[in-house]
């Protein structure tokens, strides 16, 4: 994601550029904040349901049991820099970029009454660059000291990859896709002016990003031959088979789509990024 830092970074430079006049008597500011984000992620999370619960009612239906380690994907740090333009006392435009990463690990140890002691697990790691517009307005509450009210549009870079480890026989799935959407985003900050050039910030954000479309390549190998697909990223839900009526939401890269005799669900996979950030940070006036 380092390359496209860079070029959200270098595109971000020439809006400016066009965008903002020479600027003084401090219009033109920088916003550097970091903090903790939280995200619903939706898809992502009911695909490590899906998969490691299928497992689990296997061996249990056996006789076995399990040891359940299932993490659910939604914190992660955030970082963002913000280019602000002052209009007026009043009101201000903000062109920006942002950096979010979350990962984690879910595991089961399955413990059958025949075979060996194994683990399903499923490892999923999601990122976005979001290139942030806002538009903020400014309420004065004491000498240096404002309350900032804040809303805009974003256009998210996003990249899903997995990687799971089945419990028994089948493939270890390790998938790789890409998307661009749009979000909305609004937030309240407290802004408290330090010195002529140096404030301190202390934000939070909510946001309404559901991003589709991921298109990628999906890598299997295991108890098959190695096998590469490319394709689109599905949502499927699976159901258990004859006696076992249990949902099981998986998220594949598929060169086609999946057919619905098999599935029963199959659409485009979505990466929810809505949720909040609650941010801190210093703001340098240029």
């Amino acid at each position: 994601m380092s390359e496209r830092m860079e070029i959200a970074l270098g595109v971000l430079f020439l809006i400016a550029l066009v965008a903002f006049p020479a600027a003084g008597a401090d219009r033109l500011s920088f916003k550097l904040t970091g903090g903790f984000n939280y995200s619903i992620f939706g898809d992502i999370n009911d695909a490590a349901h899906g998969e490691l619960y299928f497992w689990r009612d296997d061996v249990v239906r056996l006789g076995g049991s399990c040891v359940d380690r299932l993490k659910p994907l939604h914190t992660s740090p955030v970082y963002v820099v913000d280019l602000i333009y002052r209009i007026n006392s009043q009101f201000s435009l903000g062109l920006g970029v942002g950096y979010v990463r979350a990962k984690n690990r879910s595991e089961i140890t399955l413990v059958w009454p025949s075979e060996p002691e194994s683990t399903a697990g499923y490892y999923p790691d999601v990122r976005a660059i979001p290139l942030r517009l806002s538009v903020l307005q400014s309420v004065p509450l004491s000498q240096g000291m404002k309350l900032v009210f804040s809303a805009g549009g974003d256009i998210y870079f996003a990249q899903f990859r997995s990687s799971d480890m089945p419990g028994g026989a089948g493939n270890v799935n390790r998938q790789k896709a890409s998307a661009v959407g749009v979000g909305l985003r609004y937030g309240v900050g407290l802004n408290i002016k330090i010195t002529k050039l140096l404030g301190l910030v202390l934000e939070g954000e909510g946001r309404y990003a559901k991003i589709g479309g991921f298109r990628g390549t999906l890598d299997s190998a295991g108890s098959t031959l190695p096998h590469e697909e490319k394709g689109a990223l599905y949502y499927m839900v699976f159901m258990g088979g004859p006696g076992n009526l249990t949902p099981y939401p998986m998220v594949f890269v598929q060169e086609t789509k999946p057919s619905e005799d098999f599935y029963s669900i199959v659409r485009k996979a979505k990466a929810d990024f809505s949720g909040f950030s609650l941010l801190a940070g210093i703001r340098i006036f240029l």
